[in-house]
């Protein structure tokens, strides 16, 4: 059987004496997706931040491709970044107010001295090329969202963790960006670890739900029994959320 492409053993980070995240285990195969739900507060997006090391695990074991990342260096961790991008709730936070389409996207392949093709990663993500010189205020929430994907996706990584991705998007932008995501795991065969407390969007994309709460995973399994059949009252509260 072959290594998954993400393996999260025990993980755990703290705040002083809160855990964020206590002891959470999960696995991401090639090309499927993983949703990790949970209530505000149930410690998720702590989680995908310490699975892309923006914050350092407290302990616990995070293998990417079978490499350990828990406990590498910034330096030796560096080459291996391009392999896994984080994809941002609010994207407007995590873009360059001054900087137009073309340079946001082209960012990661200049900082990594590599050549790519912002034309074409714009018309992957379903960005019309005019759009290239606009800056992120004069962009709709979609439009800066494709932005967004469209840089994390620069680099031809193998794994995106999404932190609640469509959350800030009204339905029908939702819908646009959740068959996105589907065309481009298809086309390129990517790994998801999709963030979200939002049970109608991860019935559509997941392979698999973790659910979490107050930093613990409390229920797991395959997509359609756990949306369907969920047994732990976490899980009830969200599946009863779904309008």
């Amino acid at each position: 059987m072959s290594e998954p492409l993400l393996s999260v053993r025990d993980l755990r980070k703290d705040y002083g004496r809160r855990q964020a995240v206590a002891g959470v285990s999960l696995e991401v195969g090639r090309g499927e997706t993983v949703a990790v739900v949970g209530e505000s507060g149930s410690g998720k997006s702590t989680l995908g931040r310490c699975v892309v090391r923006l914050s350092r695990p407290t302990s616990g074991s995070v293998r990417f491709d079978g490499v350990e990342l828990a406990g590498l260096s910034a330096r030796r961790l560096r080459p291996l970044r391009s392999r896994f991008q984080l994809v941002f709730q609010d994207p407007s936070s995590s873009l360059n107010p001054r900087w137009s389409v073309r340079r946001l996207i082209g960012e990661p392949l200049r900082v990594q001295g590599r050549e790519g093709d912002v034309a074409g990663l714009m018309a992957e993500v379903g960005l019309d090329a005019a759009l290239a010189g606009r800056l992120p205020h004069q962009l709709s929430g979609g439009q800066r969202q494709r932005v967004g994907i469209a840089r994390a996706l620069a680099l031809s990584p193998e794994l995106l963790v999404l932190d609640e991705p469509v959350t800030a998007l009204d339905v029908s932008v939702q819908a646009q960006i959740v068959n996105l995501l589907l065309r481009l795991q298809e086309e390129r065969g990517l790994g998801y670890l999709f963030i979200s407390h939002d049970l109608s969007v991860v019935g559509a994309l997941a392979h698999r739900v973790v659910v979490m709460s107050e930093g613990r995973v409390v229920e797991s399994g395959p997509a359609g029994r756990v949306l369907s059949r969920p047994e732990h009252p976490c899980t009830r509260r969200l599946v009863d959320a779904v309008p």
